[in-house]
């Protein structure tokens, strides 16, 4: 006698097996876009803090540059630029040891001397020298500088008593 070996119309034999299945293929696709995902989060995450090293750094060299106008005669230049554009301001600490280039400009109507003497001034903060203007700037600020009446070469200390920041932005390159 032989019996027969196939399952009957009813029989639910293997369906385990074809569960099992797709559960495993559903967890691993799953499994698949999640790590995905959790690797382009970590790489935009470090795209992320060079960016804001980078501008960091920025804010420091504007701040360097600021304080430099700041104390200086309003008779050099105009009381706005020193030459430190030409060679750039390094900064041994920051990214990849980076120099950075300020541009200096007075700000429409910026001067006045009529006693203590009020100057305004446009900074532009870039990573290159070339052609660094506010369109390509990292950092860009406008600051007021209110000199004392006695502010001249000889007197530094009577230039740049106040400060104020009309302006500061931080560029999202």
């Amino acid at each position: 006698m032989n019996e027969s070996t196939r399952s009957s119309p009813g029989d639910e034999s293997g369906a385990a097996l074809i569960l099992a299945l797709v559960f495993i293929i559903v967890t691993g696709v799953t499994v698949a876009a999640l790590l995905s995902f959790g690797g382009t989060s970590l790489l935009n995450s470090s795209n992320y803090l060079a960016l804001q090293s980078e501008v960091s750094a920025a804010n420091a060299a504007t701040n360097i540059a600021l304080e430099t106008v700041r104390y200086s005669d309003p008779t050099i230049n105009g009381g706005y630029c020193p030459p430190f554009t030409a060679s750039g301001i390094p900064l041994p600490d920051g990214p990849n040891n980076a120099t950075f280039w300020v541009t200096c400009s007075p700000h429409p109507g910026g001067l006045t001397q009529n006693g203590p003497g009020t100057r305004t001034v446009d900074f532009s903060t870039c990573g290159t020298a070339a052609s660094c203007t506010s369109a390509k700037a990292i950092v860009t600020a406008t600051v007021e500088f209110i000199d004392g009446t006695t502010c001249s070469a000889s007197a530094l200390a009577a230039c740049g008593q106040q400060q104020s920041i009309l302006n500061w932005v931080n560029a999202s390159t």
